[in-house]
């Protein structure tokens, strides 16, 4: 769990300082409301990006040892934020029977 913090509190500052950034060049409230959504947006969009990845890992570490990962595929997940990225690893038994998990990318 505070792997997962420490993760969520570095996200959240890159998000301040990208915030500030773009709030030095916004010229009116229009540009100050654009600026505040969209980095809103995209931390909520890495969120969701970690959340995905964090299930993931808990998905591996309870696979048989039997299974083992063969490939990725790229996925993409549409939100009220935009385009949410992930990739899915697909794992096989030895007997090739197929079933897939989703990974951050």
């Amino acid at each position: 769990m505070q792997g997962y913090q420490a993760r969520v509190a570095a996200l959240l500052v890159e998000t301040e300082l990208e915030l500030r950034q773009r709030l030095r060049s916004a010229a009116n409230l229009d540009g100050i409301e654009a600026a505040a959504k969209g980095v809103a947006d995209g931390f909520a969009r890495r969120l969701v990006e970690d959340l995905l990845a964090g299930a993931d890992e808990v998905v591996a570490k309870s696979l048989p040892r039997s299974w083992r990962v063969v490939g990725f595929r790229t996925r993409n997940l549409l939100s009220t934020v935009g385009r949410c990225a992930s990739r899915a690893g697909c794992t096989a038994t030895t007997k090739a029977g197929l079933a897939c998990r989703s990974m951050r990318s």
